[in-house]
């Protein structure tokens, strides 16, 4: 939460606060914080049951005993939540998996549509190799003033 742009602090009700027995202000304060920073760190490593798109690097393939194989991707994770970046361990049947070890090799982005199971995606709905998406520049627009010339 502390990374949202739109959180800047955090505020309370000092009258409330004395009714439940709050003595010291700023230890309370720190367990609040620390509690809300765990809290947020649980929410990041875990992934909700239901439709999940992962996209991001394959930073380990390993076979299961049957034919299926697990890719584990570092990038990103959408949900009906929101989106988190993690590792998320992916289970692959055996033509996806080719296309994992496609993506493994050529060191592009895998991206993974499937439903999400206590913490993995076990069936997949989707999966391709997309290029490594790098940031797009902007650049600032011509302004008047900024050195640019205009022809009249």
């Amino acid at each position: 939460m502390a990374r949202k742009p739109y959180i800047s602090g955090m505020t309370t009700n000092p009258t409330l606060m004395r009714k439940a027995g709050v003595r010291d202000y700023c230890a309370f304060a720190r367990e609040v914080i620390r509690t809300i920073r765990h809290a947020g760190e649980a929410m990041r490593n875990s992934i909700p049951d239901g439709r999940v798109e992962v996209t991001g690097m394959v930073s380990r393939l390993r076979r299961d005993t049957t034919d299926f194989a697990t890719a584990v991707i570092d990038g990103i994770v959408r949900s009906r939540y929101g989106e988190a970046e993690q590792k998320v361990a992916v289970r692959l049947a055996p033509v996806p998996h080719q296309t994992a070890i496609e993506a493994y090799r050529t060191r592009q982005f895998l991206h993974v549509v499937g439903e999400a199971r206590q913490g993995r995606v076990e069936s997949v709905h989707s999966i391709e190799v997309v290029p490594r998406q790098r940031p797009v520049r902007e650049e600032p627009p011509d302004l008047p003033g900024n050195g640019s010339t205009e022809e009249g």
